[in-house]
């Protein structure tokens, strides 16, 4: 294939997947008043930018792209309406949407997604999306949710438990996902992703054990994200005294050390078993003796006795506005 053919095709091409009507300017008068030799250098200049240009297009050109961009927020609402227009992306879908966190890096999640596209092939209009090194999301359409007999949350959770199950045993990986409840249409992805992003963080607070986050069920945890850096400081101060500074936003160092991951799962899976020591104990695998003392030591450092149901929820809510004033 000569030059002048190859560059014919690639402009064709590009202007087909752009739906512009784009030309070479000057090219033949380029060629009338240049010899052989400097045509054929400029011909192969003028190919290799076409060839980069419609790579780079064709990264960045995909409805895949298009929802990326908007579901993160890095589109206006108006650009995002030329964008599904363009792909026939129906704005008045519901969807469901699959937020997912591996404990691995880089590679492992360009092939979770081939592997889940790969799964969920058989699922119209799904969409698995690459995030960033450690992050995807999977958009699912969810008419059928709407008008099932079934809790939502019934079809959802199973969903994201065969996610879970298949990036296990393919790929050796394992994986955290937090769901959205059913999103009424595409304009309400990026509240959507924000919410299933937060569920996850808080999630991984008082059950880093678990590895399914409902984010409309996140409770007082929503409250306590949306009060201001202010408010936090003053709540922290007010209830932990002197074991927390307003002033520096931090506690001392035997107060954050009962408000580490090991504390806060035994704090939340005694306030699930009813303040219940002998109950903790089992669901733990604790020591009836070693959950006393880290009770005792919660007492000591942060002067919340959680064997109270008052200090209980006070540590709780204590150990989300240390989350959310972190976060900001």
């Amino acid at each position: 294939m000569d030059n002048g053919t190859k560059k014919e095709q690639l402009l064709q091409e590009l202007n087909r997947i752009t739906g512009l009507e784009l030309v070479l300017a000057g090219a033949k008068e380029m060629q009338n008043a240049e010899g052989t030799d400097c045509q054929a250098a400029n011909d192969e200049g003028i190919i290799e930018r076409l060839t980069l240009l419609l790579d780079a297009y064709r990264r960045t050109g995909t409805r895949e792209d298009a929802m990326i961009r908007w579901i993160t927020g890095s589109v206006s609402a108006e650009d995002f309406r030329v964008l599904a227009d363009r792909f026939h992306l129906d704005p008045e879908m519901p969807l469901v949407l699959y937020y997912i966190e591996l404990d691995k890096a880089v590679d492992d999640v360009q092939q979770a997604t081939r592997v889940l596209k790969q799964m969920l092939a058989d699922r119209k209009g799904l969409m698995v999306l690459r995030l960033h090194e450690t992050a995807a999301c999977i958009l699912e359409p969810a008419k059928k949710l709407v008008n099932a007999k079934t809790a939502p949350e019934d079809p959802v959770r199973q969903t994201a438990e065969s996610i879970l199950s298949v990036l296990n045993t393919e790929l050796f990986l394992n994986a955290r996902i937090a769901c959205s409840g059913i999103i009424r249409n595409v304009f309400g992805l990026p509240e959507a992703y924000g919410d299933a992003a937060r569920a996850m963080q808080i999630g991984r607070i008082f059950q880093p054990d678990r590895r399914i986050d409902m984010a409309d069920d996140i409770g007082e945890n929503r409250l306590m994200y949306e009060l201001s850096p202010e408010v936090l400081k003053a709540y922290l101060e007010e209830t932990l005294g002197e074991a927390f500074s307003a002033k520096t936003g931090e506690l001392t160092e035997a107060a954050a050390r009962v408000f580490e991951s090991d504390y806060l799962t035994a704090a939340n899976c005694f306030l699930e078993n009813d303040l219940n020591i002998a109950e903790t104990s089992r669901a733990l695998h604790y020591h009836r003796n070693t959950l006393i003392y880290r009770i005792e030591q919660i007492h000591s450092a942060a002067g919340l006795d959680i064997r109270r149901f008052e200090d209980a929820m006070r540590y709780r809510l204590c150990a989300i506005a240390l989350c959310a004033l972190h976060q900001g």
